[in-house]
C-alpha cells in the first residue's frame, strides 16, 4: 500500500469512533467510509485502538482502510464483517471476535483488483478471508502477510482463506496456528472455484488441510 504525500486520509476517530474496545464504533466507521466514498481520495485511516463492530460493513469500490495497531472485534456471530468491492485495500488490521462466529467471513472480497496484506485473525473467528462467493466471482485477489493466531473455532468449514470464486488469485506469506494438538479449524487454506491460483509461503499448524 503506497500513500502519496498529500493525500486526504479520512480518521474514524473524527467521525466519532472511540477505539476503547466497549463502545460500538460502527456508525462512526460507516461515516468515514461514506466521507471517501464521495472524495476523490478514498483513504480511510485507524488508529491505534480496539473497535468494536456490531454489524456487517460494506466497502465501496475504490476505498482503503489502513490501520496502525487496530483490532477489530466483532459481536455478532453470523454474517461477513467487512465486504470489499473493486479496487478496495485493506492493510494492518488485527481481528478479534467476542462471540463464537458460526457463519461469515472477516474480509470478504467480491470486486476486482482486490490488495489485502498484514492481516491477523485470532480465535473464534469463522472465516478469516473470503474471495468470492458461489454467485460472484472475484479476480486479480492479492492477499500476503496474514498471520493466524491460536484459531479455536471447531465448526465445520471454519477456516482461513477460503477461495471460493476466483479468478487468477495470488496468496503468499501466510502463518497459522490452531489450538490443541491436533488443531480445530477445519482448514488452513481451500480452494472452491475459479482458475488461476497461485500459493506461496505456506506455513500452517494444526488448522487442517491446504487443498479443495
Amino acid at each position: 500500500t503506497h500513500v502519496v504525500k498529500g493525500t486526504l486520509i479520512r480518521n474514524v476517530m473524527d467521525y466519532g469512533a472511540t477505539g476503547n474496545g466497549s463502545t460500538d464504533d460502527t456508525a462512526a466507521i460507516n461515516a468515514a467510509i461514506t466521507a471517501a466514498n464521495g472524495s476523490s481520495q478514498k483513504w480511510v485511516n485507524f488508529p491505534s485502538g480496539t473497535y468494536k463492530v456490531s454489524s456487517s460493513i460494506t466497502v465501496p469500490a475504490g476505498v482503503s482502510l489502513i490501520a496502525q495497531n487496530a483490532t477489530i472485534t466483532t459481536s455478532f456471530a453470523t454474517g461477513d464483517v467487512f465486504t470489499l468491492g473493486d479496487t478496495c485495500q485493506m492493510r494492518g488490521f488485527s481481528f478479534a471476535t467476542s462471540v463464537t462466529r458460526t457463519s461469515g467471513a472477516c474480509v470478504l472480497v467480491t470486486g476486482a483488483q482486490v490488495y489485502l496484506d498484514h492481516l491477523t485473525f485470532s480465535g473464534n473467528v469463522f472465516i478469516g478471508v473470503q474471495v468470492g462467493t458461489t454467485a460472484t466471482k472475484a479476480s486479480l485477489t492479492r492477499v500476503s502477510d496474514v498471520t493466524f493466531y491460536t484459531m479455536t473455532n471447531s465448526l465445520t468449514n471454519a477456516g482461513g482463506i477460503f477461495l471460493c470464486n476466483v479468478s487468477d488469485a495470488r496468496v503468499r506469506n501466510v502463518t497459522g496456528t490452531g489450538s490443541g494438538a491436533t488443531g480445530q479449524v477445519d482448514y488452513g487454506i481451500r480452494v472452491w472455484e475459479g482458475d488461476t491460483w497461485f500459493i506461496d509461503n505456506v506455513n500452517m499448524v494444526r488448522m487442517g488441510q491446504i487443498g479443495r
